[in-house]
């Protein structure tokens, strides 16, 4: 991608962001947590993950009828990738040093932007031996958060807004990314494993979540996915690290 000419670059961006190939991007991702959670003692689960989770437990006819519409969904994104003759396995190895740079690049920024440490977010201290199960929910927790609060909910309010209340694109886009990005951060304070409510950790998650909406408006589902995962897998390794 580094190398390549001006018109590679723009080709690049505009491949790595059409919806088909994120989707193909995100179902070997998917497949690693599944096999990972299989195999795993115990792991880690997001709010968003049990949240998907639970629906897509509802019942044999349901879960059935999901199953269908994912398998659906997937198959079209291959065969539009397939008729295209889009090459992803040239853009998948340039896919994934753009995520991991943006993975870096978060945390810090976020801390610059509200003066807060990456340590004020909780964080259980763990030993390197036992970082795995968490390593496992940061999988998680960037497939599925990304689904539910970027992919789901500010699509969804980005099209309200467009449609229903005739915003323009760039405005119901940037109030959208703002929502998200509240019920992104706010999440983390509620339920079961909620939190306890404190200013610097929701304005961190508040400035992560604005930052991983504009990614997903700007570069699509496939790198809000893989930044997310890549970020929260490098946290955990830095608070094992750290806790030796």
């Amino acid at each position: 991608m580094v190398r390549g000419s001006h018109g590679s670059l723009e080709r690049y961006l505009e491949v790595t962001r059409r919806p088909s190939v994120a989707i193909v991007f995100v179902v070997p991702l998917v497949l690693v947590h599944a096999l990972a959670v299989a195999r795993a003692e115990r792991f880690v689960q997001v709010g968003a993950e049990r949240l998907v989770d639970h629906v897509m437990r509802v019942g044999p006819v349901g879960e059935r009828v999901l199953q269908v519409v994912l398998a659906l969904i997937v198959s079209a994104a291959v065969i539009h990738v397939v008729r295209e003759r889009i090459p992803v396995h040239r853009h998948f190895p340039a896919f994934l040093v753009e995520c991991l740079l943006l993975a870096c690049l978060l945390g810090p920024v976020v801390s610059i932007v509200t003066n807060t440490s990456l340590f004020h977010v909780r964080a259980p201290a763990v030993s390197l031996r036992s970082v795995w199960p968490f390593v496992i929910g940061a999988i998680g927790a960037g497939i599925y958060e990304e689904i539910v609060f970027r992919l789901l909910l500010l699509s969804s309010v980005a099209l309200s807004l467009r449609r229903g209340l005739r915003f323009s694109a760039p405005g119901s886009a940037a109030l959208a990314v703002f929502v998200s990005a509240g019920a992104f951060a706010w999440a983390h304070f509620v339920g079961a494993g909620g939190e306890a409510f404190a200013w610097r950790p929701f304005a961190f998650r508040l400035a992560a979540g604005l930052l991983l909406g504009a990614v997903f408006v700007l570069r699509g589902l496939g790198v809000a996915v893989y930044l997310h995962a890549a970020y929260d897998a490098l946290f955990a390794w830095r608070v094992a690290v750290s806790s030796e």
